[in-house]
């Protein structure tokens, strides 16, 4: 986001006003950025811009397990005998 408005002086260089929400492009070790805003690209020191990092994205809690119907067992046909003592 920028911090304050930086005003454009080249062809090479781009307009961002406070307040805009600029999308890097590229960071360069001598301190100027590549930001795309409003539709046009250029080049915008990053003295004037403050980086916004998006939060990560909620994960998704497991699913649940399946619901497996316990095996109905058939009814017997005959009883069990029972043992005579």
């Amino acid at each position: 986001m920028c911090l304050e408005s930086f005003i454009a002086e080249s062809e090479e260089e781009v307009t961002v006003h406070e307040g805009d929400v600029v999308t890097v492009l590229a960071c360069f070790d001598d301190g100027w950025w590549t930001v795309r805003v409003r539709g046009a690209e250029g080049l915008c020191s990053g003295d004037f811009l403050d980086p916004i990092v998006p939060a990560p994205a909620a994960s998704k809690p497991p699913a649940p397990a399946p619901v497996v119907p316990q095996q109905q067992l058939p009814p017997p046909s005959q009883p069990v005998p029972q043992a005579v003592p």
